[in-house]
């Protein structure tokens, strides 16, 4: 399929928002159902760069619908876009951080030191020991955890910014992961609860953002691991077989590996008495 145009790509976004539109003052099947399958086949096109405004339109669109979708299908599964959103950021961010450890292999330095300063940082502010699973977080613990990585980053991005070495660049990737991961966040005492569009676009921003500072960066580090690669894993030389070697030795060229001779067949013996077995038990009579 050919890549869909810029201009394209606001028709299709327009006519989203007019389906929803409609959807908000007269809720019915025909124009739901229209709204998927065009979001469908939108998202099935292979667009250019997205671009923030786009993506902040698609976020918008999606938490409209997720209200007239519970009007009109009330006993349907629950359909949460917003948090399917951040938990791509955090897989990306996951699997990004994975490959760059295969580059920089001493950014787990950095990763545990981070992780010992928030266990401390937690216990600190909450008198409690941090689990990442268990209980439901309160207020107070699900803002601390949110703030500590928000500052950790902050800060680690400001440091490779003004520095551009590679240690800094090892700690804003160490503490990456641990800052798109919002698992704390969806549920409170009050039950479940889905992310607002704010914050949604702000991680979004924000991730694009250290994106943008790291790109450069991480592509020199991927070419060089490449081509460190590639020279280890170079051409082998082969060794000789044991053939080659003994032609090679020989002044006639003729191989002289030792020949076996082939093995006599063993003569089987039959007794006596006619039985085919050798290992009878009676003694033969006949002379």
């Amino acid at each position: 399929m050919d890549a869909v145009t810029d201009h394209e790509i606001e028709v299709i976004v327009q006519r989203l928002e007019a389906l929803v539109t409609e959807l908000e003052h007269d809720p019915s099947a025909y124009p739901f159902y229209l709204f998927v399958l065009v979001a469908e086949a939108f998202a099935g096109t292979k667009p250019p760069l997205a671009t923030l405004a786009a993506i902040r339109r698609c976020v918008a669109l999606a938490h409209r619908m997720r209200a007239i979708r519970t009007v009109l299908l009330p006993d349907a599964s629950p359909w949460n876009p917003l948090t399917a959103l951040v938990d791509l950021l955090h897989a990306e961010a996951t699997r990004l951080t994975r490959l760059y450890g295969v580059a920089r292999p001493d950014y787990r330095t950095h990763r545990r030191t981070q992780q010992q300063a928030f266990h401390a940082a937690f216990t600190q502010a909450t008198g409690k020991v941090y689990h990442p699973y268990g209980p439901v977080k309160t207020a107070k613990e699900r803002t601390t955890i949110t703030a500590f990585w928000d500052e950790t980053l902050r800060t680690a991005l400001a440091r490779f910014e003004a520095e551009g070495a590679a240690d800094t660049l090892d700690a804003v990737m160490a503490c990456l992961p641990a800052w798109t991961d919002r698992h704390h966040e969806r549920w409170s005492t009050r039950g479940w609860r889905e992310p607002a569009p704010t914050e949604v676009l702000q991680l979004v921003t924000d991730y694009l953002r250290v994106w943008e500072a790291c790109r450069e960066p991480i592509a020199q580090l991927a070419r060089a691991a490449v081509r460190r690669r590639r020279w280890w894993s170079g051409p082998r030389s082969r060794r000789p077989s044991r053939r080659s070697t003994w032609s090679r030795n020989t002044p006639s060229g003729r191989s002289s590996a030792p020949s076996r001779s082939p093995r006599t067949p063993r003569k089987r013996t039959r007794p006596r008495c006619g039985k085919r077995k050798p290992s009878c038990s009676r003694r033969c009579t006949r002379s």
